[in-house]
């Protein structure tokens, strides 16, 4: 008996073992005015096989990695240069780290010392990052390995100036990045490059900055420019559709908005409008009244925003989510309310130092204090200015939203690492369209009860990420005239009702998005959106990584 549970065991054993994963890898650049570089990343990680850890790192040319350090638990690894064994245990390369000389490179490694979950730091030391070339000075280097063994959940890379000179603006730098789906900004003076879904075994993280003469005295120099190594990474990549439509002009204009209202069509028609990936079906026609997903805000903006098949309007939740904050922050007291010249404007009265236990609401509060100035009343011109000169700012903080109700979600067990739908989440989510609904018929509630008026609040908001707050609050007052009256009178905000306020408020956040992305577009290499395509000619990386 001993003997068949014992042979149970050791079959069942690598099963209780949780798959290969690189959970997050977060990347720090310190780059120096020479153009050299230290770059620490902090891995979270499960090891389910192998003795050793390795990353390939190539095509450097003039560049050179001169050392690697590798610590866990505060402890640092012994380290063997570039005397590296990689022929031995698991055993006997705990605790060890090294390098080993490829022709075009080399691999850094260190041992895993034992399966299972990992938290280490590397840090390694390289010349000639940023090497000078005839136009600008710059990089397009590659921080993140296609074909690594399991594609990391979450990546981020912040580039950080050493040089001792000024800080790094949009104006004297750009970014592209290439290989996944995610963000890149100069902000606060680095540079920050970060996923905003899981990555895929066949994505990378590709990096190209270009910095203007005189930032920078690099060590490194080519006689090459600076716009011909853009090019080649360009290839392939989103940057380059508008240049690349031109050359076929209205044939492909016309075929490609063709295909998309038919395509448009046949989904409204047939009621065929959501991603089955995330609800488990195309078609969500019920409704329900209760406010969705524990009233957790990002994870409805989440959900909404992921659900469409198709998007005519890439802004349109990004603004809609920002007004619904500032009506939860006028509704709960945390902001009051002033009349402008016209009733068709709104100030927002703020106060400084106000406590927020959810740091999404706290980063779009302080940019707001930013924008408002010394009087702490942020006018509408006011934040449509700030969100020109600030508009990566106001294009970020869309992803920590995402980002917030994404880790909800995951919380739940409502979506998994690849960002789909489980048999859990279904119903959740299916409940934040399925609210949308009840808001959009809310006369359907004549035949009921009326609602508690403290959910009110909570309708209103979610009316205002849904882009449907006026209708709501019109349909509320005839629905409920004497209730309703009350409601407005309670929540008058100097002179403006119920529905002016929920106009106003999308009408506020509306102008700083649509400033900001106007500024955007307007300036190439200024952040944005990554490139899934592109990054050819990269520097750095390589193919394959992880446990061997």
């Amino acid at each position: 008996m001993k003997r068949t549970v014992f042979i149970l065991l050791t079959f069942l054993f690598p099963l209780t073992l949780s798959a290969q994963e690189i959970r997050d890898m977060d990347i720090r650049v310190e780059v120096a005015q020479n153009g050299s570089a230290t770059v620490t990343t902090d891995w979270d990680v499960t090891v389910t096989s192998g003795t050793e850890w390795y990353i390939p790192v190539g095509n450097l040319g003039p560049m050179k990695v001169t050392s690697l350090k590798v610590s866990e638990d505060g402890k640092t690894f012994v380290d063997e240069g570039f005397n590296w064994d990689s022929g031995r245990s698991l055993e006997q390369k705990k605790r060890r780290s090294g390098l080993v000389r490829k022709t075009d490179g080399v691999e850094l490694c260190w041992g895993q010392g034992s399966l299972g979950d990992h938290k280490w730091r590397s840090v390694v030391k390289m010349t000639g990052l940023v090497q000078g070339m005839t136009d600008f000075d710059g990089f397009n280097f590659q921080f993140v390995n296609t074909q690594m063994v399991a594609g990391p959940q979450h990546v981020k890379v912040t580039i950080v100036n050493k040089t001792g000179g000024p800080e790094w603006t949009s104006a004297d730098t750009k970014v592209w990045a290439f290989g996944f789906k995610g963000s890149i900004y100069v902000i606060d003076g680095a540079v920050v490059a970060e996923t905003n879904r899981p990555m895929k075994k066949s994505n990378h993280v590709t990096l190209m900055v270009r910095f203007d003469k005189g930032m920078f005295a690099p060590e490194v120099t080519k006689n090459s420019s600076f716009a011909a190594m853009e090019k080649t990474a360009k290839k392939g990549s989103s940057y380059n559709i508008l240049s690349d439509t031109k050359a076929w002009g209205p044939y492909l204009l016309g075929a490609g908005i063709l295909a998309l209202l038919i395509w448009i069509l046949g989904a409204f028609t047939t009621g065929n409008k959501y991603r089955k990936k995330l609800f488990g079906t195309r078609k969500i026609e019920g409704w329900c009244r209760d406010v969705p997903l524990d009233g957790n805000l990002f994870a409805a903006y989440y959900v909404v925003d992921s659900s469409r098949r198709f998007y005519l309007d890439g802004n349109k939740y990004t603004r809609n989510v920002m007004g619904a904050v500032f009506l939860k922050w006028m509704l709960e007291g945390k902001v009051s309310i002033r009349p402008g010249r016209t009733k068709k404007r709104i100030r927002m009265v703020l106060q400084e130092n106000r406590a927020f236990d959810n740091p999404v609401e706290e980063e779009l509060y302080e940019m707001c204090v930013d924008a408002a100035g010394r009087d702490l009343i942020l006018e509408p011109r006011e934040f449509k200015r700030w969100s020109r000169r600030h508009y990566t700012y106001i294009q970020n903080w869309p992803y920590q939203a995402r980002g917030k109700g994404r880790s909800f979600l995951l919380r739940k067990g409502f979506i998994d690492k690849r960002d789909r739908g489980t048999e859990k989440g279904f119903g959740p989510m299916k409940e934040v369209i399925e609210f949308k609904h009840f808001l959009e018929d809310f006369t359907i509630l004549n035949q009921r009860a009326i609602p508690e008026v403290h959910l009110w609040n909570q309708y209103l908001i979610y009316a205002t990420l849904f882009g449907i707050a006026d209708k709501v609050s019109r349909q509320m007052q005839k629905s409920y005239p004497v209730d309703f009256a009350k409601y407005s009178q309670d929540h008058l905000f100097e002179g403006f009702s119920v529905a002016a306020l929920t106009f106003l408020v999308q009408k506020l956040a509306e102008a700083a998005v649509r400033a900001a992305s106007t500024q955007a577009a307007r300036e190439s290499g200024e952040g944005g959106s990554s490139s899934v395509g592109g990054g050819g000619g990269h520097s750095g990386g390589g193919v394959g990584g992880g446990s061997r």
